[in-house]
């Protein structure tokens, strides 16, 4: 068989040929193709920037970013927006609830805030929308909260767990007091015994109700990141009950008119009973008070305290009681006689930074001890640049007990998303009858 080119080269032209006019038609469809989807989603982009000018972005948005996925799609269509836009819309949608998720995902991971503004389903939204030139979008980016707080600066509070607790077995108790001290006698043989007998009185305690109620409100529990926050909340409450009986033990006093003029709420725990600095007060005729002179704190002040205490009070038992005004003032030196390794050695507040047993006695930093009283020791809104200071015999005190801390929880009406967060506690505070024959209890004041 004989090969024959003119036959091939015709074969091979019309193989060519066919194969460009695929190519073409090809070409064709792809660009008619794309013409056409490209003028569809111009189509869309127009029409999505109408309607977020017609009825303005807040309006859109809100409309589209309920939670609610079925009532979304309803008001979408009540709202006579298109299938094809709702769509795209609903695309928009997406990208948010997932940038909303990744801030929350990313702020628990990082144990931080993360910015919303910095995700990457947020960037993607961006660039979104940027063809419905709808790109400010700041007026709808959610404020969360992070899943820390920065709580109020306080001082640790102890003070009523450094007095002697006993339980109480009903609302109102008496405790026995004995005075005077028997001494044996001296007798002969065939004496008698001289009769001898103590004399008794009694003081009195009465529990009072100490109670603090929060609410809490529905929206706030679903935007916090913190998944302690009942834990946190019932802490804050108890620590409110701690907060108040700790000020009314240094500050409380029961009469109409307290002593300190900002007292005025009728329903403030300082009115439950007398606090140490009013005990000190109402017995400043047998020398419970030492005047500061108006000036710093001085190992003077320490010493007229030491004093003029009762001799019967064992070192073992006292305890100072300062604000942290004057314990900062010792530790920096404002009693020379403390500073320097020297006179104390290693007990040196320029050393230890702390305060150490001044005459063998512990020291108690009480932030809630006010900083804002007169000359006289209490406040009356006139003079407040001076404060003071306690020295008191922790045997001689006590606080009563009748219902440890009870906490709960509770819905409040149902036209109310809310929770109730309530606490109580029933107790008091009391100290030994303080008279000519007893001062255990010292108040320093006029201190700057």
């Amino acid at each position: 068989m004989t090969f024959d080119l003119s036959k091939a080269k015709s074969l091979a032209a019309k193989k060519i040929k066919e194969n460009e006019e695929k190519e073409k038609n090809r070409k064709n469809f792809n660009g008619s193709y794309n013409k056409n989807v490209y003028n569809n989603t111009k189509g869309v982009h127009n029409h999505v920037e109408d309607v977020v000018e017609m009825h303005g972005k807040k309006h859109i948005i809100d409309l589209i970013c309920t939670k609610d996925a079925e009532k979304s799609s309803i008001c979408l269509e009540k709202g006579g927006i298109e299938k094809e836009i709702a769509l795209e819309l609903k695309n928009i949608k997406k990208l948010v609830d997932n940038a909303k998720m990744e801030q929350k995902i990313k702020s628990i991971l990082t144990d931080s805030f993360f910015p919303l503004t910095e995700t990457s389903q947020y960037k993607l939204l961006m660039q979104k929308t940027k063809a419905y030139n709808s790109t400010d979008w700041a007026a709808h980016i959610p404020t969360y909260f992070t899943n820390w707080t920065w709580e109020e600066l306080e001082l640790p509070l102890g003070l009523a767990s450094m007095i002697p607790e006993v339980p109480m077995s009903s609302k109102i108790e008496e405790i026995p007091i004995e005075r005077d001290h028997l001494f044996g006698k001296l007798a002969g043989e065939t004496d008698t015994f001289e009769k001898q007998s103590t004399t008794a009185t009694k003081a009195q305690m009465e529990a009072k109700n100490n109670t603090i109620r929060i609410q809490m409100y529905g929206d706030f529990l679903q935007d916090n990141l913190d998944p302690q926050i009942f834990d946190k909340q019932r802490m804050k409450t108890a620590k409110a009950l701690a907060r108040s009986v700790e000020r009314a033990i240094i500050n409380g006093d029961t009469t109409a008119t307290h002593m300190d003029s900002s007292v005025t709420d009728p329903k403030d725990f300082r009115r439950a009973f007398n606090g140490l600095r009013k005990i000190a007060i109402d017995n400043s005729g047998n020398g419970s008070l030492v005047d500061g002179g108006g000036a710093g704190i001085s190992l003077e002040v320490f010493q007229k305290l030491m004093k003029q205490l009762s001799p019967e009070c064992e070192t073992e038992n006292l305890m100072w009681i300062m604000p942290s005004r004057i314990w900062n003032a010792i530790v920096t030196g404002e009693i020379p006689e403390v500073l320097t390794t020297q006179n104390v050695g290693s007990n040196a507040t320029l050393i230890s930074g702390s305060m150490f047993p001044l005459f063998g006695i512990p020291a108690y930093k009480a932030g809630l001890f006010q900083k804002d009283l007169n000359a006289s020791g209490v406040y009356d809104g006139v003079t407040t640049d001076l404060t003071g200071m306690l020295l008191a015999d922790k045997s001689r005190l006590v606080v009563g007990t009748r219902q440890p801390i009870r906490f709960w929880i509770q819905p409040m009406m149902a036209s109310d998303d809310s929770l109730e967060c309530a606490a109580k506690t029933r107790h008091t505070f009391a100290t030994a009858p303080q008279n000519a024959d007893e001062v255990s209890v010292m108040y320093a004041h006029n201190i700057l």
